[in-house]
């Protein structure tokens, strides 16, 4: 191990990085599906209530009384309703983000009906406040979805274009040494040079030592050209034989009391991404004077270089 105690100060004038949204758990995700796919259907009986009495007297044994006119058109409309959540349901199933879009229309047409026949129907109101909560959640974050990717283009068409770069050993010259053998042992020489960056990551967190660990999962973006960043701490920064840092530590400020704390993170496990190694793996920690607190455990799922995908809806393994 070799320790190196070093101040990280302004190096750049930009700071661009940009955090993918949080993404939606399977559960929630079958739970929305079960719960319109249940809608479709409670209001698909309220069309073969109109149209088909004897056969839902038949199911439900019980006697329905046959509707007139009026109610073979109301029918109709509880026709027109279910559609709405049926089209909701497969986009819901098939993991497009769009899918509460037609479950607001849905939802409006249905609450519309319930109204109308408020003494029979009013329970579905349940149903749609529900959804409505659902749809109002899926809404934002689509439009969060789509303005982090207006924002990351823009960023991109901001970086300049041309020519690959290729890093050769004259790069490294002058760089401190543990770094300049990281550089050297992950294989970038020889490579492009890096423009722009997107690095997926998922991990899982808490904030409290017994608290539940919740799941994460993110994207940043980089661009390189002009690289920016601004962090200041002393640390001890410590590395292996390879040159590959392993651990640092260093003094933060830790919660609300604004106390002055040990803080930490360890890389327990290295691999190489598309043809270059980098930390994959580690934990964030915070060494309390009570006891020790592991706030964060990390791992980088893949990392994109020079004109990489923007954002998208679900999240698939890396490539290493």
């Amino acid at each position: 191990m070799w320790p190196v105690r070093t101040r990280l100060r302004r190096i750049g004038r930009h700071v661009q990085t940009w955090p993918g949204s949080a993404r939606r758990l399977p559960r929630v995700h079958a739970h929305t599906s079960a719960i319109l796919l249940v809608v479709h259907v409670i209001h698909l009986l309220g069309f073969v209530r109109a149209w088909k009495p004897a056969a839902l007297a038949q199911w439900t044994h019980r006697a329905v009384v046959a509707p007139d006119h009026v109610g073979r058109t109301v029918g109709i409309l509880w026709l027109a309703a279910c559609l709405p959540f049926l089209a909701a349901a497969a986009l819901r199933i098939a993991r497009n983000e769009s899918w509460w879009i037609p479950a607001a229309v849905g939802v409006i047409l249905s609450q519309a009906l319930i109204v109308g026949q408020w003494q029979e129907a009013r329970a579905g109101t349940v149903a749609n406040a529900i959804l409505a909560v659902a749809i109002v959640v899926a809404g934002t974050t689509t439009i969060l979805h789509r303005r982090v990717g207006a924002e990351v283009r823009a960023m991109y068409a901001k970086s300049p274009s041309g020519p690959e770069e290729i890093v050769t050993p004259e790069d490294l010259l002058g760089l401190p040494a543990p770094v300049s053998r990281w550089l050297s042992n992950a294989g970038i020489v020889g490579r492009a040079r890096a423009e722009t960056v997107r690095l997926r990551q998922r991990g899982t967190l808490h904030t409290a030592n017994g608290a539940p660990w919740m799941p994460v999962e993110a994207d940043q973006y980089f661009t390189v050209k002009k690289p920016g960043f601004v962090w200041w701490m002393q640390a001890i920064y410590t590395f292996d034989d390879r040159g590959r840092c392993s651990g640092v530590v260093g003094d933060r400020y830790y919660g609300a009391s604004g106390r002055l704390e040990r803080w930490g993170g360890t890389i327990t496990e290295w691999a190489p991404i598309r043809g270059v190694e980098i930390p994959v793996r580690g934990e964030v920690i915070w060494h309390l004077k009570t006891s020790d607190f592991t706030f964060f455990r990390w791992e980088i799922v893949d990392v994109e270089t020079n004109r990489p995908a923007i954002h998208d809806a679900t999240m698939k393994g890396g490539s290493r």
